[in-house]
């Protein structure tokens, strides 16, 4: 079975099953998936993420089941119920891994989230193993942004985790009231950071980073929660039998990393992923893809860009997270420690601009109104003496009210400031008006003026067909080779610079005619919106060479204001399918990309496969001319 049928298959299944609930739901995957196990646990891992609001061990939670429900009578424990030593008082969430309770620490006299696995989930060996997983994987950390275990047991009925009780909200919960100040969310997600930092350096990969396993403590603490799709990666360690194999799916899909969504072997660059999604959303109040079911989402998360963040942000961040989203993990942060210096920057020069406006900023603490509404006192005429002091007494009544008596000392300061300044630049002025000189007069020097410049760097991601088959991963190219036919390609550009992107496809020219067409921008790959912003890497759709041998021509167009020619067809490109049919059009876009192509400079960086592009003006064109056999 290759990989589109499987998938096919798993959504088929997927589908089915929600429209089924408790018994009937288990009975009939027991029944498809009787000869096919491994679609049995990728099926069943969707459905347990399918509920995104699956987070147990937060005291807010409200989770709903997702696997095999059986009737609540035999979910809610009785109330005062005691376990090993711990008294259960009520309940905080179930799920499909099982039901938390909070408790009482019977011993130590301490409230404590009691997760418990349900005695009919302990004849499952797999869900046994997940439990187990969770056990040990949060038990092994120590660090102030990870949830506390206190305890691992096991009762003759089931299984069981002690942890701290946290109170607060989770992170979805404060998303959903709106996106979160710049500031909020930097820290927010610097705290993640360094879970995941401690976490991965221990060998432990989350692999479900997302708001419902946030939670944010009224004292400011993040925390990180529910390990239940760990997965442990030390090598001293023997093989743990219970984590994800190749080929099966885990974890929530508005979170998963493109190669966690194929199933395939995930390393801790994954949770680098999640957590630039959980970003996304927290700065957008939106996620970066999206679609109708779950198979268009996981399409979008596997070959689509993220759409395009607000506008506003500071291009570092948009920088950070478009590669925390890169879909080859080899073009992400290699570390969660690299992930959360790169944040840290953007929190140290944010704070540096808000305090550089502050004190630049005028003084609120005497407001025109108030000048104008301060009443006025008689003012004595001089200055007099005081009998008991040699020195002269100033009358304070010889102040008018409307000036403060004493100034603030943050406004003294930046006066004496400013005092200081002022007197320096006079007298600099006054030496520079007054010293002699024997020099002729000499002709001012114009004041040189900068010539405006484009420039921007591009490359491939590409993919090799071999024998009628895709062929390994992408890898990246500047396109100098010959690519056999069938390879899949796609173009990627970044520019320090704000500007409009367009790329084209120049055709065959037939009967004196030829074809032109619109790659970029388009409804899929940017909404049709040619805007990018500063450090925003872009990226185009997906291609695929054609069977016949030969080579093809690709226009890029970086400008700093929109090109009014290609703007005009672009609204009729998008309905024709990309194409520009208009003659009229098709001409002057051409005769307008040759003239400018003429000025433009291009540099290859054969180590990195990567092409940097400059040309003066404001209008920088490159031609690509890509080879295929």
């Amino acid at each position: 079975m290759n990989d589109s049928e499987r998938m096919r298959q798993i959504q088929e299944l997927f589908h089915a099953s929600l429209e089924r609930s408790g018994e009937a739901r288990a009975q009939y995957l027991n029944q498809a998936c009787a000869d096919a196990p491994d679609l049995y646990a990728e099926v069943e891992a969707l459905l347990a993420a399918h509920d995104e609001d699956d987070d147990f061990l937060a005291s807010s939670a409200q989770s709903t089941a997702i696997l095999a429900e059986a009737p609540t009578q035999q979910l809610t424990r009785q109330m005062g119920q005691t376990i090993s030593h711990y008294q259960v008082i009520s309940m905080l969430g179930k799920g499909g891994m099982g039901e938390v309770y909070l408790a009482t620490d019977n011993s130590l006299g301490r409230k404590a989230a009691l997760k418990i696995l349900p005695a009919r989930y302990t004849t499952n060996a797999d869900l046994v193993h997940r439990f187990e997983r969770e056990a040990k994987a949060a038990s092994a950390l120590n660090h102030p942004n990870i949830l506390t275990v206190y305890e691992i047991g096991k009762t003759e009925e089931s299984h069981f985790i002690a942890t701290e009780l946290i109170e607060g909200e989770t992170l979805r919960q404060r998303i959903a009231r709106g996106a979160l100040p710049l500031d909020e969310a930097l820290d927010i997600a610097l705290q993640i950071a360094a879970a995941l930092t401690a976490a991965h350096e221990a060998g432990i990969i989350h692999r479900d980073i997302k708001p419902e396993n946030i939670m944010l403590r009224p004292d400011g603490y993040v925390k990180v929660l529910d390990f239940g799709l760990a997965k442990l990666t030390e090598t001293t360690h023997a093989p743990d039998e219970s984590t994800t194999q190749t080929g099966l799916i885990m974890g929530t899909p508005s979170y998963m990393s493109p190669e966690q969504a194929r199933g395939q072997k995930v390393d801790a660059r994954t949770d680098l992923w999640s957590l630039g999604v959980v970003l996304y959303e927290m700065v957008s109040h939106a996620r970066p893809f999206g679609g109708d079911s779950q198979a268009d989402l996981l399409v979008a998360i596997l070959e689509r860009e993220p759409m395009m963040l607000p506008a506003g942000l500071p291009p570092e961040l948009i920088q950070i997270i478009h590669l925390a989203l890169s879909k080859d993990p080899n073009n992400r942060y290699a570390t969660a420690r690299e992930f959360g210096q790169a944040l840290k920057a953007v929190q140290h020069k944010l704070a540096f601009a808000s305090e550089l406006k502050q004190f630049t900023a005028p003084s609120e603490e005497l407001t025109r109104q108030q000048l104008v509404e301060a009443p006025t006192l008689q003012i004595a005429p001089a200055i007099q003496t005081d009998p008991g002091n040699q020195a002269p007494a100033v009358s304070t009544s010889a102040i008018p009210a409307q000036v403060p008596t004493q100034l603030p000392m943050r406004n003294a300061a930046r006066f004496g400031f400013a005092g200081v300044l002022l007197a320096l630049v006079l007298g600099l002025g006054l030496w520079l008006w007054l010293r002699p000189t024997t020099s002729p007069a000499l002709t001012p020097t114009p004041p040189e003026t900068t010539q405006p410049k484009r420039e921007f760097t591009w490359w491939l991601t590409a993919q090799r067909m071999q024998n009628g088959k895709l062929e390994g991963q992408s890898f990246q190219s500047a396109g100098r080779d010959w690519f056999p036919n069938g390879s899949k390609f796609k173009f990627n550009l970044i520019s320090p610079q704000t500007g409009f992107l367009y790329l084209l496809n120049e055709g065959l020219t037939t009967g004196g005619v030829t074809s032109l067409n619109l790659l970029y921008p388009t409804p899929k790959s940017s909404n049709n919106n040619a805007a990018v912003a500063a450090n925003q890497p872009s990226q185009s759709d997906n291609y695929e060479f054609d069977q016949h041998q030969g080579e093809e021509k690709f226009w890029i167009v970086w400008s700093a204001q929109p090109i009014a020619e290609i703007e005009t067809a672009k609204a009729a490109a998008a309905v024709a399918k990309s194409e520009i049919k208009d003659e009229t059009q098709r001409k002057a876009i051409l005769a307008l990309l040759n003239q400018q192509a003429t000025k433009t400079e291009s540099q290859t960086d054969e180590t990195k496969e990567q092409t940097l592009v400059t040309a003066p003006g404001d209008v920088a064109v490159s031609l690509v001319r890509l080879k295929h056999r």
